[in-house]
């Protein structure tokens, strides 16, 4: 499985995920070694966080939060 990475890597300091994937440094650090379950856990936990609104994906294309 690929990297959620979308090359914005920017870690909020208020929340400590990253701006573009929605991961956190830890979730970041442990993907190249984390099994297919756990990243498949990971990318829930992301798509959890995006809809109860506690990342708002940047846009690839300007680099700013979406709406």
């Amino acid at each position: 499985m690929s990297s959620p990475c979308i090359g914005i890597c920017r870690i909020d300091d208020f929340s400590g995920m990253c701006e573009g994937c929605g991961r956190t440094m830890e979730e970041i650090s442990g993907w190249p070694s984390a099994s297919e379950a756990e990243k498949q856990t990971t990318l829930a936990i992301v798509d959890e966080r995006i809809a109860d609104g506690r990342h708002v994906p940047v846009s690839t294309e300007t680099g700013k939060l979406e709406k």
